[in-house]
């Protein structure tokens, strides 16, 4: 993940040219992870995170939905709300799990009302969630994140069951030889995507029984991906693109109009985060 993504004013990589999705803020999580991990510069991460988070939820309607700069309406663009208030959990979520960095988290506390909007409002139009992710198991595990983790965090069990239904509905689109079917396809890249996801879920839940549901569908999921990545030659590590519905030379095209290529940072974090988990304890 790149070190630098936001600028003076909280606006995260194409958003500092002009705002058009609270989605791309959500690069600010590695802002998260690096303060985490690293002591150096820990402090400039942390406040460029929160001034990150601070400036999509400046971009919040009283009503819960976010404004967009595409001009297209709230329920079109409802699932860039969706990455955004799910990043936003996985950060809070991040922090919290550390001791030395409480104070920090008053950032993130501060935004409990407008989570509370923003999953009101998704709640009430989740039909149209449910319609952007009927061929996008990926963005079905999202929208789990998003309901599931908030749900934790708010103490609000109805979202946290809206949450195990989407996780429901991204199960229920993988294929027997253990892909999801990503526009009635295999996607290296977006499978990585999907196991980033319920690495989230497994980590955040308190119920056991979901837990072990999760391993399960990891173990299944990464077996799959194992078998596009080279381990020998002079190409190993390479994640195969051949046959993708998605991503690739052949790929659909992403922002900016580029071609969407593997996603080489997820991919590698979600197996590493699914090694850790399919070795622990039932």
């Amino acid at each position: 993940g790149d070190l630098d993504h936001v600028d003076e004013f909280g606006a995260v990589d194409s958003n500092k040219t002009a705002f058009k999705s609270v989605r791309i803020q959500t690069r600010a999580l590695w802002q998260c992870r690096f303060a985490l991990l690293r002591e150096e510069g820990r402090k400039k991460y942390l406040v460029s995170s929160a001034a990150a988070w601070n400036y999509g939820f400046a971009k919040q309607d009283p009503v819960g939905f976010f404004t967009n700069g595409d001009g297209v309406s709230p329920t079109l663009a409802i699932e860039g709300d969706t990455f955004f208030m799910g990043a936003y959990a996985v950060a809070y979520l991040l922090l919290e799990s550390a001791p030395n960095l409480d104070r920090p988290l008053l950032s993130y506390e501060s935004h409990k009302l407008d989570t509370v909007r923003s999953l009101g409002w998704l709640d009430a139009n989740v039909s149209y969630i449910i319609s952007s992710t009927l061929q996008t198991p990926n963005r079905a595990l999202f929208a789990a994140v998003c309901f599931y983790l908030n749900g934790l965090r708010i103490g609000n069990n109805s979202w946290q069951q809206q949450g195990l239904r989407f996780y429901d509905r991204a199960i229920a689109m993988r294929h027997p030889a253990g892909y999801f079917l990503e526009k009635n396809g295999y996607d290296s890249s977006y499978q990585g995507v999907s196991m980033f996801n319920m690495c989230y879920l497994f980590f955040a839940s308190p119920d056991l029984e979901f837990r072990r549901r999760i391993k399960e569908d990891l173990q299944i999921a990464a077996d799959w991906l194992s078998t596009r990545i080279a381990k020998t030659g002079t190409n190993i590590g390479e994640i195969s693109t051949v046959g993708n519905s998605r991503t690739g030379p052949d790929g659909e095209l992403g922002t900016g109009g580029k071609i969407k290529e593997v996603n080489y940072t997820e991919c590698a974090l979600a197996l590493y985060y699914s090694s850790y988990i399919l070795k622990a304890p039932p």
